[in-house]
């Protein structure tokens, strides 16, 4: 079936997606509700975390690979985020959790909004896709993050402080996006790359002066049991070398190729004018050299394409394809050869060139570009 071919069958049945996605989804979380695993993430990464802060306790469990496996839902966020969220732990946690998930909703409204959707048909897509699913089914920070890329995106060219706040707070938020600040080099916003880094390091000085810096020093040691403990779960590309029989620490060196070259590649658009393919490599970089890669994190590069195919087209089909693997953690051998494939191939529909692109590629260019 030809590209244009696929959009039209994806545009036929875009109802009957919207329809049966809503009730499914519904259904779903009503299920989830019921048998106690509404929010479950959310449980324990912030509302016991944010309950301990209010205690004058430490968030932080052991950095003990065993614990924190056994436990599923550590806290594991830096502390600016932990301190930042911890005002939700006064409310009861199904409550906690249900308000973060309208605002997960509203922030991911947003999102689509600020990089150019208007076909309602990708609203319906990218709401009812599964990586936001399982976002709002545990209780993640996945939308939170979209909107932040978004925003980096239309203030890309602002002056002022507002873009490196901003990525500089998304970096804090989940550090596996720290590709943002090279996009920023890359595209010649250098002081706000350097200003990202800035108040990244502000953010971090503030969150541990209230935890407490024991617990800094700690951190580092929490990060390597984290990566021990879930590493070889979910589709990260260490999972993937762990699966085919690699030692840890040779596996390790799988996603940290893939970050450098995604780097590279970000680079490479970006002195080409191709600032928003520069974006979606960057973000790319972060979740596939993040060594501990949850499906629904593919929320963020879904976002991101949006940006660049803000109405329905057979660019969106992988995203579609995202709910033949429902499995968060892959327990599956077939699961997760099926997801780390699907979410593969979303990366690369992402980055490949649009026709405009590929036409102008083809001409030699004899004007030199200008400096940002």
């Amino acid at each position: 079936m030809t590209a244009t071919g696929l959009s039209r069958v994806l545009i036929r049945l875009a109802p009957l997606y919207a329809v049966v996605g809503a009730l499914f989804i519904g259904i779903s979380l009503v299920t989830t509700a019921r048998v106690g695993l509404f929010g479950y993430d959310f449980h324990g990464t912030i509302w016991e975390a944010g309950k301990a802060i209010l205690h004058g306790r430490s968030p932080y469990p052991p950095a003990n690979a065993a614990a924190l496996l056994d436990k599923g839902n550590p806290a594991v966020y830096p502390a600016p985020a932990l301190v930042a969220t911890a005002p939700l732990a006064l409310l009861p946690a199904t409550a906690s959790a249900a308000v973060w998930d309208v605002l997960s909703l509203v922030a991911l409204l947003a999102a689509l909004r600020l990089v150019g959707v208007r076909d309602w048909r990708v609203f319906a897509i990218v709401l009812l896709s599964c990586p936001f699913f399982l976002s709002v089914k545990l209780a993640q920070t996945d939308a939170f993050l979209a909107l932040g890329c978004a925003l980096a995106w239309r203030w890309r060219r602002s002056p002022g402080l507002r873009l490196p706040i901003c990525v500089g707070t998304v970096v804090v938020l989940k550090l596996l996006l720290w590709p943002l600040v090279v996009w920023l080099a890359a595209i010649g916003r250098r002081r706000a790359a350097l200003g990202a880094v800035g108040v990244a390091a502000a953010e971090l000085l503030i969150g541990w002066s209230v935890l407490g810096f024991s617990s800094l020093r700690s951190y580092p040691h929490l990060m390597a049991a984290e990566t021990e403990a879930f590493g070889d779960k979910g589709y990260s590309l260490l999972a993937l070398g762990t699966r085919l029989g690699a030692g840890f620490s040779s596996a390790r060196l799988l996603p940290i190729i893939a970050a450098v070259a995604l780097c590279v590649y970000c680079v490479w658009s970006a002195r080409r004018g191709r600032e928003l393919d520069a974006l979606i490599a960057a973000v790319a970089a972060g979740l596939l050299g993040s060594p501990v890669l949850w499906l629904q994190y593919a929320l963020i590069l879904l976002v991101v394409l949006a940006a660049k195919h803000p109405k329905l087209s057979w660019a969106w089909a992988p995203a579609l394809l995202l709910w033949i693997v429902p499995d968060p953690r892959a327990t599956s051998s077939r699961t997760f050869v099926v997801g780390l494939g699907i979410l593969l191939l979303l990366v690369a529909i992402a980055l490949w060139p649009e026709r405009r692109q590929r036409a102008e590629a083809a001409v030699p260019s004899t004007v030199e570009p200008v400096a940002a």
